[in-house]
Formats: structure tokens, sequence, C-alpha cells
């Protein structure tokens, strides 16, 4: 594997060891959200749809998730993530794949959790690198398709967990509409309190159920991190 030498060669969390220094994309705070964050009560069988470095899968199986299944399209990204599962005391929990997630066979109604840190840049140009254009585009896995999949594999009172740009909020809303699924959960992320929503949380649920909303700022008043953020990352992060 290739190594880029623009990537940080190990992130080191409380539990775990995650390299990244040949998959496309880094580790970064939106996929560490959305670790934290979605729904585990009752998680028993997860799939992480593209799992780049095995972050997410890490972090379930952490959070006491039995079986977990990653599937990432990127021949390198997968590989790194397949040695940062084997480095970790999960190994025989999270199974990785390199396939895609349109071409792999799934058994319907089988998860519990449908979760992915998708690609969002739709409208950017898009890099010259293959790797990092594939990872940061929607051409190959976007939201439509998160949530028609999730549509047929999530058991009836399972559920999808995302995390979206806030300005893709109105075309979420009418895909689930259309695959007949509910928002069960939004949060809106905030830098800070005087910033106006970066990001939005989401949990979808085959079943109709109210929606619950919240706000989460990374960040206080006085840029410092905020008690929510502290609560939700710090059986994680190692400095907060």
């Amino acid at each position: 594997m290739a190594k880029n030498p623009d990537r940080e060669t190990r992130f080191r969390f409380k539990q775990f060891e995650v390299s990244d220094c040949v998959s496309a994309m880094k580790v970064g705070t939106d996929g560490v959200l959305l670790g934290a964050w979605c729904p585990v009560e009752g998680v028993r069988k997860a799939i992480d749809v593209g799992t780049g470095t095995g972050l997410i899968a890490l972090m379930l199986a952490q959070r006491g998730v039995e079986s977990i299944r990653g599937v990432e399209i990127d021949n390198a990204a997968a590989e790194e993530a397949a040695s940062n599962i084997r480095s970790s005391i999960w190994s025989d929990m999270i199974k990785i794949e390199c396939a895609d997630i349109n071409s792999v066979s799934l058994v319907p109604e089988s998860f519990d959790l449908v979760i992915s840190n998708p690609p969002f840049f739709s409208s950017a140009l898009k890099s010259p690198d293959d790797a990092r254009a594939t990872a940061r585009h929607e051409s190959g896995l976007n939201y439509e398709s998160l949530i028609a999949l999730a549509s047929k594999v999530l058991k009836p009172d399972g559920k999808l967990a995302v995390i979206s740009p806030a300005d893709r909020e109105p075309d979420i809303t009418f895909s689930c509409a259309m695959h007949k699924m509910w928002v069960a959960r939004k949060t809106y992320v905030r830098t800070s309190p005087s910033h106006v929503p970066k990001r939005i949380l989401w949990v979808i649920a085959r079943q109709n159920q109210p929606c619950l909303s919240d706000t989460l700022c990374i960040k206080d008043d006085n840029n410092n991190y905020s008690n929510d953020y502290i609560r939700l990352t710090s059986d994680f992060y190692l400095y907060i």
C-alpha cells in the first residue's frame, strides 16, 4: 500500500488506535461525532457503509455492538481498516470487506443498525486524486442510496444513522418519504452557539415515530469544548 505523506500516521483513542496514512480520507470530527452519538441500545448487528479506516466500526464495538460488518469500496482503505481492526481487541467482532455496497449480497431485514459517514460534496469540483474523489463525492454513494438500502436490510425496528451537511436536510427528508422511512431524531451540530448549524446527525427508522430534535455545540462562547461535546466524546478522545 502506498503511503500518503500528508497524513497523520496514527490516531490514538482511549481503547484503540487508527492508522490513517493510506486511506483517502482522514479521521475527523464528523466520524467521531457519528460513532459516539448514534443509538446502540438493542443493537447486536450493524453494517458500516463506507467504513474508511474502520473508525466508526471500532467505536461501535467499544460501545458493545457484537457483530459489525464494514464495507469499503477503496482497496487501500479497506486494507488499512482491516489492519486497524486486527490490532484492536475487537478483531473477532468486526469484518471488513472491499466491495461496492450496491453489489454486496445482503439478507433482507438482517441488521439492527446501518451507519455511514458518507461522501457529500456533490457540487464541489472533484479532486484529481481518484481515491479522494471517490471518498468525498456522491457519485458512488449518496443519501438516497443509503436510505433505500436501509429500507431493505434493516429489521422492522432497525435504524439508519448518518451525518450530513445542514443544507442537505430537504433532500434527505424527501428521500425518507420516497422510501417510506421516518426521521426519528435530528441533532443540529454548531461549531459554537453563535454559529449556524454546519452538520446534522440523523436517526432514520423504518417505523413511524415522533421526531426528536436538539442541538449540539462543539465549543462554548469562550471557545472551549462544550460540556455536551465532552460528555459525548470523552469515552474515546484521550485529551478531552
